[in-house]
């Protein structure tokens, strides 16, 4: 009976903790390891700030198809329906009588297609011997049908030119967008690089902690203050000090975890993903270093001959060339081939029911008061201010290259330098920490060496992420493609 009791206590204790594990799950945070390579590819496909090159880029597409309309024949097409009563007069002269003003109405009828279109009203009246009669015909309805066709000839020359200048400026939204991926990317960067800092210097305060927590706990302040103390006791001023040395690895514990949870919001907006799981950042394998060593004007060229930013430039100032003669071309007459086909049916017309015609064309604007002129001036003006945009981007890509490298190359000797004190901190730390414990050395050592152990620890941290952040940036500067396939970059959509 007593077994039944048990077993029955431990099943209710079981299936009140899966209740509760169940209830926990929605509100839980998942983490789940993420590579920098798949943060870049979520930012690519995902960020908000990335359509908007690609929405000009698609209208310019557009624009672009649509000059090819210039060089086809152009249809037209007017209908117009008229109906009212306005009389129209044919004041006829006749002898001395009526009867022979009938034939003249007949044929009238007869053109019209419609007797009963005419209304006659004859008003007799003597003047000087003859007879004055008066017709009135009235319109009553009439349907008129225009069909033209045009075909420009002089039109294929700013055709051409528009639409290259539009194709060019689409090549340009493109290149300009791929500009932006490498700024996105290198935010990306830094927010991965940044959480890997915050995750390594909470790794180094959590692990002193437990050191620290667990040496204060067993180490009670038995010893007073004025008598002789033990190898590995304490006074009580001495657990102040390593007390002291325990809050400084709280703080740095504190600022890791904020440093860390900025990082992991800055990296969800920029990869537009769902806040309810903890990315968990792997650390990748260092890049390649082979621009550190290259010249600087090397790099410089390397820059500006595959940088997506100076080939947009290129191309916006070929669309304005284009532009130019676009603009040109207005001083210049315009043949064209026309014809014409028109179709009248209804009453009230003494005209024929159809009639075509064609030829061609000159249209000149000869004066108008200097817009032409002014126009193909505004074109140059443009044309070289894009000129003088491209030559400042030359000079601003020779800082960023020089600053890009000079940095890389500053971060990794000071992590060499860093590393290298690193281990002497850590030695000279267990080694005061050894002589306190068994030769009853000062506690000061143990925690002046503790200190130097934390801001070892710091530093490493925080030039491990710089040299992959630097090294990445002068990727970027130069102009290289990173992590991703080149193929694969560009052809990325939404």
């Amino acid at each position: 009976m007593k077994r039944t009791c048990d077993s029955s206590k431990l099943l209710k204790f079981y299936a009140i903790l899966a209740v509760s594990v169940f209830i926990s799950l929605p509100s839980a945070a998942w983490s789940r390891e993420t590579t920098l390579d798949e943060c870049l590819h979520m930012a690519y496909t995902k960020n908000r700030s990335l359509t908007v090159d690609r929405y000009a880029a698609e209208k310019n597409e557009n624009l672009a198809l649509s000059t090819f309309s210039r060089l086809f024949v152009r249809f037209r097409t007017d209908a117009r329906v008229t109906a009212w009563d306005s009389p129209l007069d044919a004041r006829l002269n006749a002898a001395s009588s009526v009867a022979p003003l009938d034939p003249v109405l007949d044929s009238i009828a007869t053109e019209l297609g419609n007797p009963d279109s005419v209304t006659s009203a004859l008003d007799t009246y003597e003047n000087d011997g003859n007879f004055k009669h008066s017709v009135h015909l009235r319109n009553q309805f009439t349907l008129d049908m225009n069909v033209s066709a045009v075909q420009p000839i002089t039109d294929i020359y700013g055709t051409f030119f528009q639409y290259k200048a539009y194709s060019r400026l689409r090549d340009a939204n493109k290149l300009e967008a791929s500009r932006k991926r490498d700024e996105l990317a290198e935010k990306v960067i830094v927010a991965y690089f940044g959480l890997i800092r915050a995750k390594e210097l909470k790794s180094y305060s959590q692990q002193a902690l437990e050191e620290l927590d667990g040496f204060l706990s067993e180490k009670a302040s038995e010893t007073p203050e004025n008598t002789k103390k033990l190898p590995g006791s304490l006074h009580p001023m001495e657990r102040f000090e390593l007390e002291n040395l325990r809050d400084r690895y709280r703080k740095l514990a504190i600022q890791a975890e904020m440093d860390a949870r900025i990082a992991t919001e800055w990296l969800h907006t920029l990869m537009n993903d769902e806040r309810s799981d903890t990315i968990e950042p792997v650390s990748p394998e260092l890049p390649d270093e082979n621009l550190l060593g290259q010249p600087f004007e090397k790099l410089v060229e390397r820059s500006v001959a595959q940088r997506p930013d100076f080939a947009g430039m290129r191309k916006r100032i070929s669309a304005q060339r284009a532009l130019r003669s676009v603009a040109l071309g207005e001083f210049f007459p315009k043949f064209s081939l026309f014809g014409s086909y028109d179709y009248r049916v209804g009453q009230g017309q003494l005209l024929r029911e159809n009639t075509y015609y064609g030829g061609l064309a000159l249209n000149w604007s000869i004066w108008e008061w200097g817009a032409t002129y002014y126009q193909l001036t505004a074109a140059n003006t443009d044309l070289e201010r894009q000129k003088a945009e491209l030559d400042a981007m030359h000079d601003e890509a020779r800082v960023e290259v020089v600053r890009a490298q000079t940095y890389a190359l500053r971060a990794k000797d000071t992590l060499a330098i860093v590393e290298e004190g690193y281990t002497r901190a850590v030695a000279n730390y267990f080694f005061h920490k050894n002589a306190f414990l068994t030769e009853n050395a000062p506690v000061d050592r143990w925690v002046r060496a503790g200190i130097a152990r934390l801001e070892s620890q710091r530093n490493l941290a925080e030039y491990r992420s710089l040299r992959f952040i630097t090294l990445y940036r002068l990727k970027l500067a130069v102009g290289d493609l990173i992590l991703i396939d080149p193929e694969k970059l560009y052809r990325l959509e939404p």
